[in-house]
């Protein structure tokens, strides 16, 4: 198997990246031998077992010149030398290397999170001169991605959303995609009762009494962080609690007692860090295609608030989340006020969210990977899965 991700958790990023990392975990147990192409590791990142990592780009989770540059190169050397049974990208970097592989006979399949073309669509109407190189940066991304997506054999939509709008924007044959909702690691689960919460929020460091809020995920503008904050300055006697790094680290540090900064969490730490809270708040100024974070706090019995945009919207309109419009700051201020008032609302939102079905990675991989090596006659239209 080769798989083409720009960062994976070694890079300290955010929820795509521990997605990378599920999907790696995962292959090692269903392929003899598993490539990575990706951008170079951190200093001092130790890879994983039996993964051959293989370094594009020049710098640590970057888009870079050079990463679009040398990815598909990458892809055509590894497919002519090793000639992959499959191979997964989860980055439209290697689309200049598909005619190579459609003409070579190797299955291809991309796991799209999200769409330049939505990106574009969120950004209309919203001036700002900061924008404009990013603006033109995705509408030369939206175009590639319509001369080439056409073309690969396989595409997964982490929503129903996305799938939409991909059938709507480009030609695609309904029969080679398939919504696939991202997996949620069995560890995320709610506390047994308010002792295990208690523990919980003492293990952290959170106050004994009081609201937490929480959010998890990457500390940068762009996914609504500085709002939170401005948000936890105005309310005396609650807490948030951010668990992960980023630009603002250093803003939500000097904002203690109100703001506790616990660093990048995983595995156990997170799950603990979920008990904790009385809600989340996942308030991303753009489309996100369906957070590990909003589905491991429904597994975790938290209700979540977020602006409705990508799978977020989805989750919103099944009930599970309590959506506010995208970029209603005030909208998003009084609905954090209200579920953390409303013990009955927050029963609703977990309720609704304990109800939804989950997949284990083990799961999602069989499925994406029954997906991708069937014939398109054999995997009926347009599925959700």
């Amino acid at each position: 198997m080769l798989v083409v991700a720009r960062s994976t958790g070694l890079h300290r990023l955010g929820g795509m990246e521990r997605h990378t990392d599920g999907l790696l975990g995962t292959l090692r147990t269903r392929a003899g031998r598993v490539s990575l192409i990706t951008t170079p590791l951190p200093p001092g990142a130790v890879p994983w077992p039996g993964v051959a990592v293989v370094p594009a780009g020049d710098r640590p989770g970057a888009y870079s010149r050079r990463w679009w540059r040398e990815v598909p190169r990458r892809v055509r050397e590894l497919a002519a030398r090793d000639t992959p049974d499959l191979v997964i990208s989860q980055s439209t970097a290697a689309q200049s290397a598909v005619p190579g592989l459609l003409a070579a006979g190797i299955p291809l399949v991309y796991i799209l999170h999200g769409s330049a073309a939505d990106t574009l669509r969120s950004l209309a109407g919203h001036y700002d001169p900061r924008s404009l190189y990013r603006r033109w940066r995705l509408a030369r991304a939206w175009a590639w991605n319509r001369r080439v997506l056409p073309q690969v054999p396989r595409l997964v939509a982490v929503n129903r959303r996305q799938a939409q709008s991909l059938l709507r924007d480009l030609p695609l044959d309904p029969a080679r995609l398939l919504v696939l909702e991202n997996p949620v690691d069995p560890g995320f689960r709610p506390a047994r009762d308010g002792a295990e919460r208690a523990a919980a929020r003492r293990r952290l460091g959170l106050p004994a009494t009081g609201p937490v809020a929480g959010y998890a995920g990457r500390l940068a503008a762009g996914k609504g962080v500085d709002l939170l904050l401005a948000w936890a300055r105005s309310r005396p006697g609650v807490t948030l609690a951010l668990a992960g790094e980023g630009p603002l680290a250093a803003v939500a540090g000097g904002l203690a007692p109100a703001v506790r900064l616990l660093g990048r969490l995983a595995g156990e730490e997170l799950a603990v860090f979920y008990r904790a809270l009385d809600c989340l708040a996942l308030p991303s100024r753009e489309p996100e295609g369906l957070p590990l974070a909003a589905l491991e706090a429904g597994a975790s019995g938290v209700p979540l608030v977020a602006f409705a945009t990508g799978g977020l919207a989805d989750l919103a309109e099944e009930g599970s989340v309590l959506g506010v419009v995208p970029g209603d700051i005030a909208g998003l201020f009084a609905a954090l006020d209200r579920v953390l008032a409303d013990e009955a609302l927050r029963r609703r939102l977990a309720a609704a969210a304990a109800a939804r079905p989950r997949r284990s990675w083990e799961e999602w991989t069989d499925t994406l990977l029954a997906f991708a090596l069937a014939d398109v006659g054999e995997s009926g239209s347009g599925r959700i899965q």
